[in-house]
């Protein structure tokens, strides 16, 4: 098949003909009929449809003329209502070959998105991996677009049968998932493409593993005063627009807009300087923003995490962007300058902002950075800080804090800089804090390892002591669980 073709299918799939119980007895051509274009109205923002219901009538006439397209038979499929993930898999009888497309993200797998960025698998990654496993078929080609097409590449990349990828708009990966299959991601990355829109704001999120990325530059029926931003994430967007139309082509190849690169960029720094332990509490809070504004059922919220974490979500994010566009500015300049010029320019385009106060947007930026507005933000935080305090005992927090540990003991003492009379003097008038030391955690290890003498001996005995207590809270946890286990066993058990 066509990667014009798989991207219909990736189209297709967002109506509920295709994916309702039942529709693995019928073709493509004959879900089609099936379709009610009524039920598309105009729609815009940032996540709402953004395919109006003369688009859907363009990609109906589009793909009922396919007969190739048409003859597919849906022989496989799965639709789980309590997160809305859907996932199909498309057979040719003619050409013996299966293709399995994955939909965007389910009204209950937004946590999902986020908590990926500090996990190497995640449950709805494992799920669609566990069903194309089950499916008869040895060699299949796998799409998905958005989270739909980053369970295509994890599919790709974890399955044990031969497998190629297109996948379309599809967000990257954690530094997790990156170091537990970094072979295997070597291995198969030649088998993935992946076509974005060039100013798609999905696919430019945390780290990118397809062999061949290729941005698609389309500006056709996605007007700021038609649809706005969102509808550059829309999978027709890819479609090659003239005159109003849609055309059964791919859009023209382009270059990323920069604004989608500052994103990117943002997205790694994020990753590479934020111990774990405070990454997995930040990712989750925005889960749970996240699963609250776009998802549904109560149930599913994370009520502790938005009471402990909320209050400094906002202050947390500053503190990390803010030493982002530092560091930025000071190791690209150019760089900065134009993907701040990129930003300006969307600001202008989509958000109202009159073309001066857009303009100025960089100036308020580094106006803000040499003013230290960002660090007063912050400090207007600090009591939450002092209240929430993550510790962090990880693997990774040990080997940094041994390496600073390391440094430390090597030190000549005729080294006056690194005296520790001076941290001692920074904790007392300013305070040492993770906060002051984004981006530099290193350095912030260091400073505490100097001020308490914590030489490598007393961080393995403190990790040591800190695995010993969590052994013994599982093993309590354990026969706490068994306890209940029983209980709800006697609940269960026929009366007499």
């Amino acid at each position: 098949m066509t990667a014009e073709q798989i991207l219909m299918l990736n189209n297709l799939i967002y109506d509920p003909v295709f994916t309702a119980e039942g529709s693995n007895a019928f073709t493509v051509g004959e879900l089609l009929e099936f379709v009610d274009t009524d039920a598309y109205a105009k729609k815009g923002g940032f996540s709402a449809s953004a395919t109006t219901k003369e688009e859907w009538e363009n990609l109906l006439s589009l793909a009922g003329e396919d007969e190739q397209l048409c003859k597919l038979r849906i022989t496989h499929s799965k639709y789980d209502p309590e997160t809305g993930a859907k996932m199909l898999c498309f057979y040719s009888e003619e050409d013996k070959e299966a293709t399995v497309v994955f939909a965007g993200t389910g009204y209950n797998e937004w946590r999902d998105d986020l908590v990926a960025g500090a996990k190497s698998d995640t449950k709805q990654q494992m799920d669609a991996l566990e069903w194309v496993e089950m499916l008869p078929y040895e060699k299949i080609v796998v799409s998905g677009h958005s989270k739909g097409g980053n369970k295509a590449m994890y599919v790709t990349v974890c399955s044990e049968k031969e497998i190629s990828c297109i996948a379309f708009d599809g967000e990257g990966f954690s530094k997790e998932f990156c170091g537990k299959y970094q072979e295997k991601i070597e291995e198969k990355k030649e088998n993935i493409v992946l076509y974005a829109n060039y100013r798609d704001f999905v696919s430019c999120l945390l780290y990118p593993i397809a062999g061949k990325i290729v941005f698609l530059q389309n500006d056709g029926g996605i007007a700021a005063d038609e649809l706005g931003f969102g509808g550059y994430h829309c999978p027709d967007a890819l479609f090659l627009h003239e005159n109003g139309k849609i055309l059964y082509k791919l859009a023209e190849n382009g270059k990323r807009e920069p604004a989608m690169d500052l994103l990117q960029e943002f997205t790694a720094y994020f990753m590479e300087n934020v111990p774990k332990a405070e990454r997995v509490q930040l990712l989750s809070f925005f889960g749970d923003v996240f699963q609250r504004l776009m998802g549904k059922g109560e149930g599913e919220y994370r009520n502790d995490i938005l009471k402990t974490v909320g209050l400094d979500a906002g202050r947390d994010f500053l503190i990390y962007f803010r030493a982002f566009l530092k560091e930025k500015r000071e190791q690209d300049p150019s760089g900065y300058r134009e993907e701040m010029k990129s930003l300006s320019s969307l600001l202008d385009e989509f958000a109202g902002l009159p073309s001066a106060a857009a303009t100025a947007v960089p100036a308020l930026l580094r106006y803000a950075e040499e003013k230290e507005l960002f660090s007063t933000l912050i400090t207007m935080t600090r009591g939450a800080e002092e209240a929430f305090v993550i510790r962090d005992f990880t693997q990774e927090t040990k080997e940094r804090m041994l390496e600073a540990a390391g440094e430390a003991e090597r030190e000549p003492f005729w080294k006056v800089s690194r005296w520790d009379c001076w941290y001692r003097i920074e904790e007392a008038t300013a305070g040492i804090s993770m906060s002051t030391y984004a981006g530099e955690v290193d350095e912030y290890y260091r400073r505490l390892i100097d001020l308490n003498d914590a030489g490598t001996k007393e961080i393995e005995r403190i990790f040591l002591s800190v695995c010993e207590l969590d052994s013994q809270y599982a093993k309590w946890t354990a026969q706490e669980n068994e306890k209940l286990r029983q209980e709800v066993q006697k609940l269960k058990m026929p009366e007499g």
